[in-house]
């Protein structure tokens, strides 16, 4: 799918916007520039952003697509957007923005976002180039696609552990989140400690979770 992205700042109030959950008719700032989303000339998506020159990077404040056109290509054309915003106003590209929900992970693992502290992610210049040849562009390959954040589920069959392997371990749960945040793998507790499953590789967003996520769920997962 390839949306028409036009600026709507000044426009907010004539759209039609009663598929949205939030109220774009309410800056997060002063300074702050919203873009919408066209197919067929229906608003599917927003995004506002500011332009933080002091900082040099674009700083995204919101971003939210229907629900009908969750799970398609428009929550990446629009970040793309924001990214060559980024490029064109010379701040190489950086996108800084704070995820505030489950979706984290999601950003991470699908669109190539890099953590910062706290909440707070970003894109540099390599991932804002692959957000543009995938989305905006469509001329990428698959290494521009992100390869989804593996965590390592600990093995209770602790019996068939190194010395080396049990002191790694001890080490990556003594991390947590951290260790997590920076290697995208870590170690979480089986559900039953008495299965014998060896290492076991599961999605990092469901490690987080701590249960499976659903077909449906997947499919309905969109930035917000």
């Amino acid at each position: 799918m390839k949306s028409k992205i036009n600026e709507v700042t000044n426009n907010v109030k004539n759209l039609s916007l009663d598929a949205f959950e939030f109220d774009w008719t309410r800056k997060s700032s002063i300074a702050s520039v919203i873009f919408g989303a066209r197919v067929e000339q229906e608003v599917v998506g927003m995004v506002e952003f500011e332009r933080m020159s002091h900082l040099t990077y674009n700083f995204m404040h919101l971003i939210e697509v229907v629900p009908t056109y969750r799970g398609t290509t428009v929550a990446g054309e629009l970040l793309a957007f924001v990214g060559q915003d980024a490029i064109s106003q010379g701040f190489d590209g950086f996108v800084v923005f704070e995820s505030k929900s489950v979706y984290y992970e999601y950003y991470i693992q699908n669109y190539g976002a890099k953590p910062l502290r706290g909440r707070r992610l970003h894109f540099d210049r390599e991932a804002t180039e692959k957000l543009i040849r995938r989305f905006l562009i469509l001329n990428y390959t698959q290494s521009d696609i992100p390869r989804p954040l593996m965590v390592k589920e600990e093995s209770s069959n602790i019996y068939l552990a190194t010395p080396e392997e049990t002191a790694q371990r001890e080490k990556v749960v003594a991390d947590g989140d951290a260790y997590i945040l920076k290697h995208g793998y870590g170690i979480v507790p089986l559900q039953n400690p008495n299965e014998l499953t060896g290492l076991l590789f599961v999605p990092a967003i469901e490690a987080k979770l701590g249960r499976k996520i659903t077909d449906s769920e997947w499919d309905g997962m969109s930035i917000r």
